[in-house]
C-alpha cells in the first residue's frame, strides 16, 4: 500500500469514465496476461484487441484464478503540491508516463458464505491486512456496488514498494477493475 489518494476517489472517477476510457483500461490490464506481465507505455493506445480477445482464466479446483491482471506503474516527470486540503490530503499537479514495469494481480471469487477476503503478497514488507490499498479498494467496491462477494487475491510484486512508481495505487485500481469483472 501507499499512495495519497483514496480508493473511493478512483471508484468515482472510474464510474464516470466513458466507454472508450474503460476499453483502454481493460486493454492495459489484460495486456500483461498476453505478454507475460509487461504492459508497454503505448498499451493504452494500441492494445484494444487484447481486451476483446484475452479471456480470463476459468475458475477450477486445481487452483486456477478467475482472472489474472497486469497492474501497471508509472514515473512522475514532475509533481507539484498546489494546496493542502482540509481532509489532510494535498491537491497535486503532475505529469507522468506509464512504464513497462508491472505487478500481477490474480483474483477469484470465494464461495457464498465467505465472511472475509483472502489476500497474499509475495513481497516482504507489503502489508497483508486492511492497510493495503488492494483490500481497501475491494472494500470500496462492495460499499459502492452493494455486493456481498468476497475474493481471494494474490499480488505478485515487481514494482518496488514505496518507490513513487504508483504501484500501490495501480494495484488498487486493478483490484477495482478485477472485482467489477
Amino acid at each position: 500500500g501507499g499512495g495519497g489518494g483514496r480508493p473511493s476517489t478512483a471508484m468515482a472517477a472510474a464510474g464516470g469514465a466513458d466507454e472508450a476510457m474503460m476499453e483502454r483500461l481493460r486493454a492495459i490490464l489484460l495486456k500483461g496476461q498476453a505478454t507475460g506481465g509487461a504492459a508497454p507505455a503505448a498499451a493504452a493506445a494500441t492494445a484494444t484487441t487484447a481486451a476483446t480477445t484475452a479471456a480470463p482464466a476459468a475458475a477450477a479446483s486445481d487452483g486456477a484464478w478467475d482472472i489474472e491482471l497486469c497492474s501497471p506503474s508509472k514515473v512522475n516527470l514532475f509533481l507539484r503540491i498546489t494546496a493542502r486540503r482540509d481532509d489532510g490530503y494535498h491537491d497535486l499537479a503532475s505529469l507522468f508516463q506509464a512504464i513497462s514495469l508491472s505487478d500481477k494481480l490474480s483474483i477469484s471469487k470465494l464461495p457464498d458464505g465467505a465472511t472475509d477476503d483472502v489476500f497474499e503478497c509475495d513481497m516482504e514488507g507489503v502489508p497483508n491486512d486492511r492497510t493495503n490499498l488492494v483490500l481497501q479498494a475491494v472494500d470500496c467496491f462492495r460499499e459502492n456496488t452493494g455486493s456481498s462477494q468476497f475474493f481471494k487475491l494474490r499480488l505478485e510484486k515487481t514494482v518496488p514498494a514505496q518507490a513513487g512508481l504508483g504501484g500501490g495505487s495501480g494495484n488498487a485500481a486493478t483490484a477495482l477493475y478485477g472485482c467489477n469483472e
